[in-house]
This record gives C-alpha cells, sequence and structure tokens, in this order.
C-alpha cells in the first residue's frame, strides 16, 4: 500500500515537503533559542536599569531633601523680615580693640551673642571685665562662660555671652 501511495505522488514533490519540514523544525529551534537568549539579555538589562535608577533615586531624594530643607530656611528668613546685618555690623563698634575675636555666634531673636576670644595678660582680662561692666546698658547680662591661661604665650582665652542692645 505504500508502495502505491509511493509511486502516485511525484518524486520531487516529496522531497520538497520533507525539505520544508526539516527547514521549519530547525528554524522554529532556532527561532526558539534567539527568544529564550533575548528575554535573559532584557531581563539582565532591566535588573541593571533597576540597580541604577535606585542609586540615582536615592541620591535625588537626599538632594532634594537638602535643598527643600535650605528653600524652606531662606522663606522662613524672608517672611520673618528681621535684617541681621546691624546686628553683625554694630557689635565691633562697642567691642574693646584689645579683644582678639575667633568665633561669633549670636541668636538674632533675642540679640544673644556669644564671642570667643583671647587678650593678652590679666591687665587687658580685668579691662575687659571693667568695660563690659560699665557698659552694661549695651550689653545686658554679660557673662563669662569659661577662661583659660596659657603660660608660654601670656594669652587668656575666654568665651564670653551677652544680649546686645545698641542705643
Amino acid at each position: 500500500m505504500l508502495r502505491q501511495i509511493w509511486e502516485l505522488i511525484p518524486h520531487r514533490l516529496f522531497y520538497f515537503l520533507i525539505g520544508g519540514l526539516v527547514l521549519s523544525y530547525v528554524g522554529s529551534y532556532i527561532l526558539n533559542y534567539l527568544t529564550n537568549f533575548n528575554n535573559r539579555k532584557i531581563s539582565e538589562l532591566k535588573s541593571e536599569i533597576e540597580n541604577i535608577k535606585s542609586q540615582y533615586s536615592e541620591n535625588f531624594r537626599t538632594d532634594s531633601y537638602q535643598a527643600l530643607m535650605q528653600f524652606l530656611s531662606l522663606k522662613y528668613l524672608v517672611d520673618q523680615k528681621k535684617s541681621i546685618i546691624p546686628l553683625i555690623q554694630q557689635p565691633p563698634q562697642y567691642l574693646p580693640k584689645f579683644l582678639k575675636i575667633n568665633e561669633v555666634s549670636f541668636e538674632k531673636n533675642k540679640n544673644y551673642i556669644s564671642l570667643s576670644g583671647q587678650v593678652e595678660g590679666w591687665l587687658n582680662y580685668s579691662r575687659l571685665v571693667k568695660y563690659f561692666e560699665k557698659n552694661s546698658n549695651i550689653f545686658k547680662e554679660f557673662k563669662i562662660n569659661s577662661f583659660s591661661f596659657d603660660n608660654s604665650t601670656g594669652l587668656i582665652s575666654l568665651n564670653i555671652s551677652f544680649i546686645f542692645n545698641p542705643q
């Protein structure tokens, strides 16, 4: 029976059909391999993108948070509309010249100023204390927070605080 069917079908058509089947099988195998390869590459690239995205988003979050805090601080200063320039410019006019100032900090709401500085010798120290006590109307609540004496240089380092109230 197979022999009869074999004789009825032209041989070239049979070979063509068998070749087409083999080519379609090989083609589907190659396409399946390439699809799996591409899916693997895509998943690797997606994970790389997620890693980079998380790094940049974390950096962006911290940078944007800092920028927002700076903006809110500036907005607060603008809303208060109290100029701190006179508070910075006026105290040096009233301070004695023999006081060498190293550091200044202040609270603008209370005009509270804290100075860290040095004077040469005990004589200048006593002159400084007397000066602040004499001008207690300008330097309210004058207080010496700490002081130390250096024997090698003869300098007295001190930290003082007061409420500045120019007339």
